[in-house]
């Protein structure tokens, strides 16, 4: 979704957009995700408002995902809400004399940070720079959409009696009869021991 300021009025500007399912599996893939799916389009939802100069948005999305089963490997359907609120600021706003960095609109480095790559000051992590006319959310959008995955696996049901350890059957659906009580591992090198049929009488 991109807004320009100009659009922004001042009761705000609200905004809904559809989230392809192909777009939302390409941000999956790009983050090296393979254990959830996209099953269907997701909706974003924007509120903005302009204060001063910055611009406030409170943002919510749902998207539609589907992850397997820890246990059986049964398909698990997700619908999966999210919602968050940045404060955007025009870099230019943020320019100092004092620092010839600023005056080019380039990110402020903390005295701390300096060599270690980041570019904002933890006490104002909910801020984000922008050009000053235009806001684009897509890169935020898939932030959140990401930090808000379940990361444990799941079960399809507090009861899911999972897979058969001896020969694969899902035992959710029946029994197999295999006996899968763990050997003694003393005995375990009698496996491989053949014992020759007894002679015919």
């Amino acid at each position: 979704m991109i807004v320009a300021i100009e659009e922004i009025g001042k009761s705000g500007l609200s905004r809904t957009e559809a989230i392809d399912a192909q777009a939302l599996a390409a941000h999956l893939s790009e983050a090296g995700i393979t254990e959830w799916r996209t099953t269907g389009d997701g909706v974003f939802e924007a509120v903005f408002d302009r204060l001063g100069n910055k611009v406030l948005m409170k943002a919510r999305a749902l998207v539609h995902l589907s992850t397997d089963c820890k246990r059986c490997l049964a398909p698990i359907p997700l619908e999966l809400p999210f919602e968050f609120a940045v404060h955007f600021v025009s870099a230019a706003s943020t320019s100092s004399a004092a620092s010839p960095s600023a005056a080019r609109g380039e990110p402020r480095l903390m005295a701390d940070e300096i060599g270690t790559g980041a570019s904002f000051d933890l006490s104002s992590a909910d801020e984000e720079l922008f050009d000053g006319r235009t806001i684009d959310t897509e890169e935020l959008f898939r932030e959140h959409l990401l930090l808000n995955l379940p990361m444990m696996g799941l079960v399809c049901s507090e009861g899911c009696k999972g897979l058969c350890s001896v020969c694969g059957e899902q035992l959710n659906e029946r029994e197999c009869g295999c006996d899968r009580k763990p050997m003694d591992p003393r005995w375990e090198a009698l496996r491989a021991i053949k014992l020759d049929d007894p002679p015919k009488a």
